[in-house]
């Protein structure tokens, strides 16, 4: 089954996953809105991301959704509750010739934090990726203090791979970044039987 084709067929679905209250669909320009922007202005939303080095506008912010949507490596979704707007969640740098993908997320309606929604939509990403696209690993990094973006990828069964010192500055010092991945099951398995 050709990957990019049904990357291409997800951007179009109205929902791509449901999981209770939560929706996750492809991010259109059209949702690019004052209170998106407010998000990406506020550093207690944005501490944890590259996000922090860039003054948003809403024009870069309506430039970049639409990048995103027209991309062959690249699945930027909102996350709502309630049909609410409150986030987003990108599986990008997909690579369908080694099967990998990266993934971020931000929750940018604070009154959504620490209710375990992260895990759960990170749930949703890895099901879409491995399911949906085939993609046979997931890999994501995340700053050394942020402690609930790591509980909420090892809540999904993400491994610790790597940690790099000295590789970003934060607010003034250098800080490690940890790399995490998730194999597919079927990865394991071959692993495990010694065909991978």
């Amino acid at each position: 089954m050709n990957q990019l084709l049904d990357l291409n067929t997800l951007k179009t679905l109205e929902t791509i996953s449901s999981e209770d209250d939560l929706v996750l669909c492809a991010l259109k320009e059209s949702v690019v809105s004052e209170v998106y922007l407010s998000w990406m202005m506020d550093y207690e939303v944005i501490k944890f991301t590259e996000q922090r080095h860039n003054i948003p506008d809403i024009n870069t912010i309506r430039e970049y959704v639409v990048k995103k949507y027209k991309s062959e490596c690249d699945l930027l979704m909102g996350i709502y509750s309630n049909k609410k707007h409150i986030g987003n969640v990108k599986l990008g740098d997909m690579d369908f010739n080694n099967l990998t993908a990266t993934v971020s997320y931000i929750i940018g309606n604070k009154s959504y934090w620490n209710k375990g929604i992260g895990t759960k939509v990170i749930g949703m990403v890895v099901e879409i990726a491995f399911k949906k696209l085939k993609i046979e690993k997931i890999l994501a990094g995340v700053y050394v203090d942020n402690l609930g973006s790591i509980k909420v990828l090892e809540n999904n069964g993400f491994i610790k791979d790597a940690v790099l010192t000295q590789s970003v500055t934060f607010e003034g010092a250098f800080q490690k970044v940890l790399h995490y991945k998730k194999l597919n099951q079927l990865v394991k398995a071959k692993q495990k039987n010694g065909l991978v």
